[in-house]
């Protein structure tokens, strides 16, 4: 737990792999309206699971395990400059700091970080290396649009009760696009159920008032990612668009048919963004591929090798092998070693020059094996000699005990 300079108590959670180095990437999230830090567990899962790096994740200001100002947990007002200031002092309290620091922010979570970088300029280019902003925006919101829905929001705001089962499925599917599945819906459903009508009431008037154009000044020379599904009801693409012409270098992407709640629709392209940011690597294609018998393509496609003496080949080249070679027959599989490769062509060769010099090795041992090729050509030379072949691979080791025998 953090507290604020105000009061407000913030609940800060940590993911750090036993022995991170202090001075490892860490990646801080900051969740949106009405939810919290929960909505990040999908992609910080698929973090989690890459291992090398910390995440840091907090309940925003009146959200899930945190509190307002004084510690109380309803009432007061709601400001997006307050939760950038939080933002920084979650980085100082719960960020090492020699620490790299990857920033990451869905919908509110994204507002929060652009405060942050207008009222701390000088953390984002002391610390900050990369932002991914996920289905935010900076400015002009419009709600839904729906009759008499600033007036309600209104109303809210003066209410400290939790909705319950008022918050429903159905009010929450709003929030996804299209193929929602249901586990994810109900799992928004209930942080929403968590927020006070009175968080969700103040805050949407302060997303309303929330105008960050200029902050986005500091970030202009941090790679950003913008990312939007083309069916978000609640920050529509025209958000982006505008986030993208103001951060001219920034990497905006369009994903088709999602909604809001990318964190939980598309947290693969989400994690995979993330990912290529902690590496400085441009960022990650996701597409499917087609059903493809690949063992069976690689067969057919392999055509024979020769190297010295030896020819290999696979059982489709049978009757192609020459007169007076030392002919191998291979069955690559899942195995690495058909002789095409410059290293494999190379022993082999070498082995080659080894038995015209007249070499006698004592002890020949091929470690890490593959299909054993080399252990097969040691043998065919020094017939005398135990040829000892191995690998910590069981597919390998069974694809070179089928071509042994």
């Amino acid at each position: 737990e953090v507290t604020a300079p105000d009061g407000a108590r913030l609940a800060v959670f940590v993911h750090e792999p036993a022995g991170l180095a202090p001075d490892a990437t860490t990646i801080v999230m900051a969740h949106g309206w009405t939810l919290d830090h929960r909505s990040w567990e999908p992609v910080a899962e698929r973090l989690a699971a890459e291992g090398g790096r910390r995440i840091v994740a907090w309940d925003q200001r009146g959200h899930g395990g945190s509190s307002v100002a004084g510690g109380a947990r309803r009432g007061g007002e709601a400001s997006v400059h307050a939760l950038g200031d939080d933002l920084a002092l979650v980085i100082e309290k719960a960020v090492p700091a020699g620490s790299p620091i990857i920033l990451a922010g869905h919908s509110m979570g994204g507002m929060t970080i652009m405060a942050f970088a207008g009222m701390h300029p000088d953390v984002v280019r002391e610390r900050v290396t990369s932002v991914v902003l996920v289905a935010t925006s900076a400015g002009q919101l419009r709600g839904l649009r729906i009759p008499g829905e600033a007036l309600a929001m209104r109303a809210l705001s003066h209410i400290p009760w939790r909705p319950g089962v008022f918050a429903t499925t159905r009010s929450q599917r709003i929030a996804f696009g299209q193929e929602a599945r249901k586990e994810d819906v109900i799992a928004a459903r209930a942080q929403m159920r968590g927020t006070r009508l009175s968080t969700t009431g103040s805050y949407y008037k302060a997303l309303m008032a929330h105008d960050e154009l200029a902050a986005l000044e500091s970030l202009k020379d941090t790679p950003v990612t913008i990312l939007v599904g083309t069916r978000d009801m609640l920050t529509p693409p025209r958000h982006a668009k505008a986030l993208a012409e103001a951060l001219p270098d920034a990497d905006a992407q369009f994903l088709e048919g999602k909604g809001h709640m990318l964190t939980y629709e598309a947290p693969d392209e989400v994690a995979l963004d993330l990912l290529a940011a902690a590496a400085g690597a441009p960022r990650f294609a996701v597409s499917a591929l087609p059903e493809v018998d690949w063992v069976a393509h690689v067969r057919r496609e392999l055509t024979p090798v020769r190297a010295g003496r030896f020819f290999v080949h696979g059982a489709h080249d049978a009757e192609a092998v020459p007169e007076g070679v030392e002919a191998l027959l291979i069955e690559a599989a899942m195995a690495f070693g058909t002789g095409h490769h410059g290293t494999t062509r190379g022993c082999l060769e070498a082995l080659d020059r080894l038995a015209v010099a007249g070499e006698a090795p004592v002890r020949i041992v091929d470690i890490g094996c593959g299909t054993a090729v080399l252990a097969m050509a040691a043998a065919r030379l020094w017939p005398q000699h135990i040829v000892l072949a191995g690998d910590n691979d069981p597919v390998a080791v069974d694809t070179a005990a089928a071509n042994v025998i």
